[in-house]
């Protein structure tokens, strides 16, 4: 018997769930609970009927210490990192406002997740991106997810599952915290991602994810024009760091941002 619940404002949305012993948890707050996050749920247990995919957590398909933070940023550094304001669904955009003096530690088919701020986006690290910066950094804000040596083929379908909209549900369902909402490395480790079972990336998909970073890159690449010159004139690369402008940044890269 449920006792009396008193709503501040009748027109807002409430519900109720009984708490058994067969999912114990000291969560009592409304994203733990969310109508979306059961009904995704139950969507992945459909889609496993076939035996097409399967379901893992994210601690499964990871390296064991695959999931973790970067570390503080160091801003008289070189090397761009990367915080949640970078972080699109399934790609990367490389305009740095913080500089470390040491890379991270990134290899083409790493996952990375906005940890706080706005969490829950998930982006790809790509070959593209690598060849384009050169060297990156991760922030404190993003988790790295380092994923296990069978499952980095399927890298580019867990990130497009996991910026769907059943993907965010589950993904949403861990975020905690009222100042800062925050998902915490103890809830990621628990986050469930569809898996194919023959363990195949859809074409379709990886060239999707792939090619949505090598466009954004293009895209910024305003540099061509004034790289001809410098060949048409047999003039070479200064190689010293330029002045910082209005960006906030000195990165040798900081002239390809576009308004």
């Amino acid at each position: 018997m449920w006792p009396p619940v008193k709503l501040l404002d009748p027109k807002l949305p409430a519900w109720c769930i009984e708490l058994d012993d067969e999912d114990p948890t000291s969560r009592l707050d409304n994203n733990w609970y969310s109508p979306a996050a059961r009904l995704a749920e139950t969507e992945l247990e459909r889609a496993v009927h076939g035996g097409r995919f399967s379901i893992k957590t994210i601690e499964e398909i990871c390296e064991p210490g695959g999931i973790g933070t970067g570390g503080s940023p160091e801003e008289d550094g070189e090397i761009g990192i990367i915080e949640g304001r970078n972080l699109r669904p399934n790609y990367v955009i490389p305009i740095f406002m913080k500089f470390a003096s040491e890379a991270t530690d990134l290899i083409p088919n790493d996952l990375v997740v906005g940890k706080d701020g706005e969490p829950g986006t998930v982006a790809i690290i790509t070959e593209a991106l690598l060849e384009y910066c050169e060297s990156i950094a991760i922030g404190g804000h993003v988790y790295r997810l380092r994923l296990s040596e069978q499952y980095r083929i399927v890298a580019p379908f867990i990130s497009a599952f996991l910026n769907s909209r059943i993907g965010q549900a589950i993904l949403r369902k861990r975020i905690a915290g009222g100042t800062t909402p925050t998902i915490r490395k103890a809830d990621i480790q628990t986050v469930e991602v569809l898996i194919p079972t023959d363990f195949k990336c859809p074409g379709g998909i990886a060239n999707a994810v792939y090619e949505t970073q090598k466009r954004v890159l293009e895209s910024m690449d305003n540099l061509g024009p004034s790289k001809n010159i410098d060949a048409l004139t047999g003039m070479k690369d200064i190689g010293a760091r330029l002045p910082v402008n209005w960006a906030g940044g000195g990165a040798a890269r900081s002239s390809r941002i576009i308004s």
